[in-house]
């Protein structure tokens, strides 16, 4: 089992599914639901699985990791935010300790949720409470 995540930089939400398995077939029904062919620009590593994006009309450039995270001639084409945001979940997943297998997609859920809503959590948080208990 691993995930996939999608940062959308202008808007600064975070986007984590787990999938069964990290190939074409899976992860490109998933980024075809949730970025539009018209979205400016589409940034990956050069994971085989994300061959085909330019096939299916997106605007998509590719990092190779091993030589570096930005492109060297056009500093748009970079992975750092999303780099960021897998420190972020991996840092908060640390925190909670051991998590077994059969609770990993709700906490990583929770945890996308708490870096979406880092502004506002307390506000956001008192929304679910009172919407929830009619308070």
């Amino acid at each position: 089992m691993g995930f996939r995540n999608s940062g959308k930089r202008e808007s600064g939400r975070l986007l984590v599914q787990v999938v069964e398995k990290r190939n074409a077939s899976t992860l490109l029904p998933i980024i075809q639901k949730w970025i539009s062919t018209d979205c400016l620009l589409v940034v990956s590593e050069e994971w085989k699985a994300y061959g085909k994006l330019k096939n299916l009309n997106y605007n998509h450039e590719k990092i190779n990791h091993s030589k570096n995270f930005v492109d060297v001639n056009n500093s748009r084409i970079h992975t750092q935010t999303i780099e960021n945001r897998w420190g972020q979940i991996k840092n908060l997943m640390r925190k909670t300790g051991k998590i077994s297998r059969n609770n990993f997609s709700q906490k990583l859920k929770e945890i996308t949720w708490r870096i979406n809503n880092r502004e506002n959590i307390q506000t956001k948080m008192l929304e679910i409470v009172t919407k929830n208990y009619n308070l």
